[in-house]
């Protein structure tokens, strides 16, 4: 199995962390946690850095450089299709391919964790929440007969210092 390009963009930012700089984003620059929870459970965290102030939700994942699909001409708004090989095969098929009819509908949720606060189900799509520096963005491959959901996220309590700790910046890849 390949390494995807997040991880080695982790790698990159954790030993850039651990080079002696501050936790903190130099001036003019801000960061954000991200946080992916894959089907089977497993669990990528990392650091993504950012110019400015603030981005959308999905310029951190892009960012990241997670292999990620979007359909970017969807009627909802921007949909993420597909994580690291995992979702749907969009353009070949319909980004919520696993929504089909009566019953289950899996596909990436999008939760949100300000400063202090706990995980949140996003109301905005990810192309239209601002994400500001100290926040962490949350995606989980969700299945609808989960019992978690978007009132009870499938999210480690991790906060955006655990993320993007010296120890917390490099790939992590946790079965749950």
């Amino acid at each position: 199995m390949g390494r995807s390009p997040f991880v080695g963009c982790l790698v990159l930012v954790g030993a850039w962390m651990m080079a002696g700089c501050a936790p903190e984003a130099e001036e003019g620059r801000g960061r954000a946690g991200l946080v992916i929870v894959h089907g089977d459970g497993s669990l990528q965290t990392g650091c993504v850095e950012f110019a400015g102030t603030e981005v959308r939700g999905t310029e951190v994942l892009q960012l990241s450089e997670a292999d990620e699909i979007v359909d970017a001409a969807n009627s909802m708004g921007v949909l993420v299709c597909s994580i690291d090989g995992e979702g749907c095969a969009f353009p070949a098929q319909d980004c919520l391919c696993e929504c089909g009819g009566a019953g289950a509908c899996t596909y990436w949720a999008y939760f949100t964790r300000a400063p202090g606060e706990a995980w949140v189900y996003s109301p905005l799509g990810p192309s239209a929440r601002p994400v500001r520096g100290g926040d962490l963005e949350g995606w989980v491959w969700l299945s609808g007969t989960s019992r978690a959901g978007p009132e009870s996220p499938p999210l480690p309590d991790l906060t955006f210092e655990e993320v993007c700790s010296a120890e917390g910046a490099g790939p992590t890849s946790v079965p749950r």
